[in-house]
């Protein structure tokens, strides 16, 4: 912008004794400094990265009435398929609602996208035994997971499942549960179903029916027959 001088001001002399002449100088305004920090965000494993994100301004700040959008734009290097981890959050632009960011000189200061394990859950089959019945084998799933993964691709070790219920056990409700899981590279965190805490009945015994006695067939009863004037009584 240019500059434009005024007459000079003499602290000592007078300007009566001078010619002046004035040329004009330039103003250069600069972008205002300003820096948006990114915030902190969390995602399952498997999920997809927010594309959004809030800010903390600092700096020179905002001058003229101008505003910023609440969220910026960001990009992360992770996938969908990346570990459980810590991963950078950047911004690149920012969304002014009044004002123009050429008036600014921006930072962007990355955040943390931090991707935390994904959950698998142990469902055990329900099964019903009569007390005194020994236990059958017990089975279940176990479902979560993500990324098209798989029991084989996802985990290492075997899979359990037990009760702490015996045949002799009183009647009732016991849990059954799974174990022996552990995921690669920490994606999975593992969890029981709330259904396998009641998931093995000890019920009453059924008794045997007693069968009915079976009774001898007896010969047809034939009625007497009485002939008129026959005395059957003795003399």
């Amino acid at each position: 912008y240019g500059l434009m001088s005024g007459p000079a001001a003499f602290t000592q002399g007078s300007a009566g004794n001078y010619t002046i002449s004035y040329a004009p100088g330039t103003l250069a305004v600069t972008p205002r400094p300003i820096s948006l920090t990114v915030a902190d965000q969390t995602r399952t494993y498997g999920a997809a990265n927010p594309t959004t994100s809030g800010f903390m301004l600092a700096g020179s700040g905002l001058v003229n009435g101008d505003t910023l959008a609440s969220t910026v734009a960001v990009t992360s290097s992770a996938t969908a398929t990346s570990n459980v981890g810590s991963y950078e959050l950047t911004a690149s632009s920012a969304d002014f609602t009044s004002g123009s960011a050429g008036n600014y000189a921006i930072t962007f200061n990355d955040g943390v996208l931090a991707i935390t394990p994904a959950t698998l859950t142990y469902n055990a089959a329900p099964v019903s035994i009569a007390f005194g019945d020994p236990l059958p084998a017990l089975t279940g799933t176990v479902t979560g997971f993500v990324n098209g993964e798989t029991l084989e691709s996802a985990t290492t070790g075997s899979l359990n499942w037990t009760t702490p219920a015996s045949q002799n056990l009183a009647l009732g409700v016991y849990a059954i549960n799974g174990s022996g899981l552990t995921a690669v590279d920490g994606n999975y965190h593992f969890v029981q179903a709330p259904d396998n805490a009641t998931a093995l009945t000890i019920g009453t015994a059924q008794m045997p029916e007693n069968p009915r006695p079976t009774l001898p067939t007896l010969p047809p009863v034939v009625p007497a027959v009485v002939s008129p004037g026959l005395d059957l009584l003795a003399p």
